[in-house]
């Protein structure tokens, strides 16, 4: 006896709207894409702070340093997820960058007198919001195609 339509209907959740990847969703190629990044911040650390240690006063170029490992770290990490994601460029550099911010109130908030005292509230946001925006301007690169040239016959 068949009583109606046995055929299930597809319900439709929030995260039906996010496109997703072969490698999975796009929390996971942010999250790769982080762990990437983070590798690679490690790295330049430990160049810069060779450099920076064989300088007469390291003191003095801790901040200004510290903040460029920030910046390159973002964008390349911007860069990454998106590349791994393939797609969705501000959606990725928007994820990248709230798991950056929210590990750096983490460890600030682990490490309570830290070099960020030496700015004033405004200054440290703005200079944390460079931040996110190389982010996303990595992840826009990431996934910028070129339009193909047409060759003359």
């Amino acid at each position: 006896m068949n009583i109606g339509n046995t055929k299930k209907r597809k319900t439709r959740s929030f995260t039906d709207a996010i496109p997703k990847t072969k490698n999975g969703g796009i929390l996971s190629s942010v999250l790769r894409g982080y762990l990437f990044s983070l590798l690679i911040g490690a790295g330049i650390t430990l160049l810069f702070s060779s450099v920076v240690y064989s300088l007469s006063d390291p003191c003095r170029y801790i901040t200004p340093v510290s903040f460029c490992i920030l910046y390159i770290s973002a964008f390349l990490g911007g860069f990454l997820s998106a590349s791994i994601h393939r797609g969705s460029a501000l959606l990725c550099g928007a994820l990248y960058a709230a798991f950056m911010l929210g590990t750096m109130l983490i460890v600030s908030l682990l490490f309570n007198g830290s070099y960020a005292a030496d700015h004033s509230l405004p200054l440290a946001v703005g200079l944390r919001g460079i931040a996110v925006a190389l982010a996303i301007v990595g992840a826009m690169i990431a996934t910028h195609k070129h339009p193909k040239k047409r060759k003359r016959k």
